[in-house]
């Protein structure tokens, strides 16, 4: 079985790198569009269920593609990028700023804090591959497409792949780009087909 993972199409704060979490932004249409561009791609392919963030830039993608494929799109909460708290709606640069004594601390204190009123790093890696594994066991044998973020989608990846902090924020995860994994049910086994078919 195949598992595709979308990243939403662009958004006007992915242009002005503003930290977006639980911010419910819709698409641009610069992002729309990106979106239209991913049709062909799956229409060549068999694609038996469509799962999606409930974020409105998840499922604004989701939907455009679903509608293609005459598919209905399936939202799940748990596929939502990191919840930011304080920090959403924010630029990076101002986040250094103001909290570079946290970002300075070593990775497992930092991931084990909540300094934003949010999800920890820990809770953000957990939520993230739970719900992945859950689709696909709840779906063996079909082929999945999960609509989701950048930073679901680098967690399921790392978790996979086995790689540490540093490797997995230098994964290209772009607007609309598509991740290919295989799963072989009777091994229990992924593997990484592309990290950017798109």
């Amino acid at each position: 079985m195949q598992i595709y993972l979308v990243r939403h199409g662009q958004t006007d704060d992915n242009i002005k790198n503003l930290m977006q979490g639980w911010k419910d932004t819709p698409l641009n249409e610069t992002g729309k569009t990106q979106a239209y561009q991913l049709i062909p791609f799956f229409e060549s392919q068999h694609i038996d269920i469509i799962y999606s963030s409930d974020l409105s830039r998840a499922f604004e993608t989701a939907s455009i593609i679903a509608k293609s494929l005459n598919k209905h799109v399936f939202l799940d909460k748990q596929l939502r990028e990191m919840y930011l708290g304080s920090w959403e709606g924010h630029s990076w640069q101002e986040i250094e700023a103001e909290f570079a004594y946290f970002l300075g601390k070593p990775e497992n204190e930092k991931n084990a804090l909540n300094i934003h009123s949010g999800e920890s790093y820990i809770e953000f890696q957990l939520r993230s591959f739970e719900v992945f594994k859950k689709i696909v066991k709840n779906h063996l044998n079909k082929n999945i497409m999960m609509v989701t973020h950048g930073g679901v989608i680098r967690e399921i990846i790392a978790r996979l792949m086995n790689i540490n902090q540093t490797q997995k924020d230098a994964i290209p995860i772009r607007n609309c780009s598509v991740s290919m994994i295989e799963y072989d049910i009777k091994k229990d086994q992924y593997t990484i087909i592309d990290l950017c078919v798109l």
